[in-house]
């Protein structure tokens, strides 16, 4: 790392030969397809293009693959300034992603084969400003020693600034919604939003951070750039794939998603107290699988039959009855997610408007005393 006169702390990424390293596999499968052509092309006795053509097309174009990543290795930088970490790319035009010290949620350190056998790593910073918020550079060498000079910069940062964000509005409940499959569980959240709260869809936003730079950076170290397709977005049904045959790979990339959904969680939730809301209603296919109930003042459950449950979901989305107890199966028992909640709520085909009206206003009434006893003691 080297002080820059009026730019801060310039991070040094690893040594250049990692581009090579980095990408052997592309190199390796090129230089294999050229010899493989060259070979029957002379087996068929190709008279054009020749052999020694086709391996020279080869080699060109290993060239210049290596010479566009050398470029773009030596342009991409980042900088650890006064105010604000700064992530900067591009080799004809520049892009630069910069984060705010006082509003970085957490720094992350991430490695893949590759960068272990070099002590390089992949620096990744995320803002408590929103959960697609961030800036994030792979091949960073000493990655520990960068961690920790962002969070000491961090920390005198919002030291300065006093901290976290105000705590006025904090009776405002925090409350989650969980069921079975098919129970309606959005259909629920729009009636607390017609009463005055935000709703957070934790399942949007976890599709939405696949594509974001710095997530899908990460991704491609550990999986190869085969995850990402022709239109430059990440390829969910390659990622399930692999992390659904793989329990290891879902709990990498859940440590790498979840903390950023949280950090987002929080921000809409301070967000939300600032504007008023009455409350945040979290709606997350595994709240309480993956922990996030820890962040409610309540949860509520929401109680449908299940031949009525199968019935939507048959109709709904086409599901076979196989298919949805298979998923059904993987989530918590219905018995267990009822036991961890504090209230429920019927959505079968026989309740009314009014009546699911009424019991939303009750669920947010007992939430928000909850919320001011947990401020209170």
């Amino acid at each position: 790392m080297s002080e820059a006169r009026g730019e801060g702390v310039v991070v040094e990424r690893a040594a250049l030969p990692w581009v090579v390293v980095g990408r052997i596999g592309w190199f390796v499968g090129v230089v294999v397809l050229g010899a493989v052509t060259s070979i029957l092309a002379s087996l068929w006795e190709f008279k054009s293009p020749s052999a020694g053509q086709l391996a020279a097309i080869t080699v060109i174009l290993v060239l210049a693959r290596l010479v566009w990543q050398i470029l773009e290795w030596r342009c991409a930088t980042l900088v650890i300034g006064v105010d604000e970490v700064r992530v900067t790319r591009g080799v004809i035009g520049t892009q630069s992603v910069s984060v705010r010290l006082a509003d970085v949620a957490q720094v992350e350190v991430f490695r893949s084969a590759t960068e272990r056998l070099i002590g390089a790593g992949t620096v990744v910073v995320s803002s408590a400003a929103g959960a697609n918020a961030g800036a994030g550079l792979r091949g960073v060498g000493e990655p520990e020693r960068v961690r920790e000079l962002i969070l000491g910069r961090v920390k005198a940062a919002k030291n300065l600034t006093g901290g976290a964000a105000s705590t006025s509005g904090s009776r405002m409940p925090v409350i989650g919604i969980v069921g079975g499959i098919g129970a309606g569980k959005s259909h629920v959240a729009r009636a607390f939003e017609r009463l005055g709260c935000v709703v957070l869809d934790s399942d949007v936003a976890a599709k939405a951070q696949l594509d974001e730079p710095v997530v899908k950076d990460v991704l491609v170290s550990w999986w190869g750039s085969e995850i990402v397709g022709a239109d430059g977005r990440v390829d969910r049904k390659r990622i399930a794939a692999i992390v659904f045959a793989d329990a290891t790979q879902r709990e990498r990339l859940e440590g790498l998603v979840h903390p950023r959904l949280k950090a987002g969680r929080a921000s809409e939730i301070a967000r939300a107290r600032q504007e008023g809301k009455r409350g945040v209603i979290v709606d997350a296919p595994l709240l309480l699988e993956a922990g996030v109930a820890a962040e409610c003042d309540l949860v509520v459950f929401v109680d449908v039959p299940r031949e009525q449950r199968l019935r939507r979901v048959v109709s709904g989305r086409g599901w076979s009855e196989e298919e949805f107890a298979k998923r059904e199966a993987a989530q918590w028992s219905l018995e267990r997610k009822r036991e961890a909640s504090h209230a429920v709520i019927e959505n079968g085909d026989g309740v009314s408007a009014e009546r699911l009206e009424r019991d939303v206003a009750r669920v947010l009434g007992l939430a928000r005393e909850r919320a001011v006893r947990q401020v209170t003691g």
